[in-house]
């Protein structure tokens, strides 16, 4: 996935104001609501192609190495 925009929305607004940004650590932050496109798909993925434009709200970062 190639992220194009990602937004910062009320509730992110809401933890910014509150001060306890300064708490959340890695992932758990703001701008986890994404747009973009695919850029591969798995031999196993159904239902996505290269080039589908996606958006959605990161819950958790997975890293591959």
């Amino acid at each position: 996935m190639k992220v194009n925009a990602a937004s910062i929305n009320p509730v992110d607004i809401q933890l910014w104001r509150s001060g306890l940004l300064a708490v959340v650590s890695g992932d758990k932050g703001m701008g986890r609501d994404f747009s973009g496109i695919v850029v591969a798909v798995g031999n196993d993925v159904k239902g996505w192609a290269e080039g589908d434009d996606i958006f959605g709200l990161l819950f958790e970062a997975v890293r591959h190495t």
